[in-house]
């Protein structure tokens, strides 16, 4: 629990070889997350975004629990200073 640089190297490995589009799809989300837990948002937003545009993501349920961090993070001004800097706030 809590070794999200480990789980991005093994969701590294998902996208490397792909086996299953649903499983390639929920690997994208996690790797979001994984990046999430340790406060580096340009990562999050980029595998959340990627995951959302997913064939996947469709019939995932994740996809309305990304599509409302992300909208709370551009509510928050987050995400438009990510996308203007591609920095996250804590790293200005």
């Amino acid at each position: 629990k809590g070794n999200y640089k480990q789980s991005i190297k093994s969701f590294d490995l998902v996208e490397k070889y792909p086996i299953d589009p649903t499983i390639s799809g929920k690997g994208k989300f996690w790797k979001g997350d994984a990046y999430y837990r340790q406060n580096d948002m340009p990562n999050a937003i980029k595998f959340y975004k990627e995951f959302i545009g997913m064939q996947a993501a469709k019939a995932a349920s994740l996809k309305q629990e990304t599509s409302s961090r992300l909208a709370l993070w551009l509510r928050k001004g987050i995400g438009c200073i990510v996308f203007v800097t591609g920095h996250s706030p804590t790293s200005l």
